[in-house]
């Protein structure tokens, strides 16, 4: 999950403006052709939506979100990013809690889907089912 939220931090910070049309050469073509730039500005759209998403499920908590953005989105290591040995311990412990949450299945806000709603229901179902059946193969021996 860390991989995927700093390949959108990556793309979304790391891309080149589009370069000025105050300064044109003749002759020079500016670079990539309209199609190319066009696709870059909008894989990195698409990456900021993801990023957004990904920042809305860690609840816009500043410190998760820092954690990730430090060393998952700019790659630099719990020592780099907290400059000592017990505040890195704590990032990392952050970092783990943010990575979680990342992928858990608990959408924005606490509710789980509806899918794992209903599953989870039926795992809830089953397991009274079972718990239940003692019971009555105990009060059937018990019976004459």
């Amino acid at each position: 999950m860390g991989e995927r939220y700093g390949a959108c931090y990556r793309r979304v910070a790391g891309e080149p403006s589009i370069p000025s049309s105050l300064d044109v050469k003749p002759g020079d073509s500016g670079g990539a052709s309209l199609p190319t730039v066009l696709a870059r500005a909008e894989a990195r759209a698409q990456a900021a939506r993801k990023l957004d998403e990904y920042r809305r499920r860690l609840g816009g908590q500043e410190t998760l979100v820092a954690a990730c953005d430090l060393i998952c989105g700019q790659e630099l290591t719990p020592r780099e990013a907290a400059g000592c040995e017990r505040a890195a311990g704590k990032l990392e412990a952050v970092l783990a809690v943010a990575l979680d949450l990342l992928a858990s299945e608990i959408e924005p806000g606490g509710v789980l889907p509806a899918a794992t709603r209903r599953e989870m229901k039926w795992n809830d179902d089953a397991r009274q089912r079972d718990s239940r059946a003692p019971e009555a193969d105990q009060q059937a021996h018990r019976q004459p």
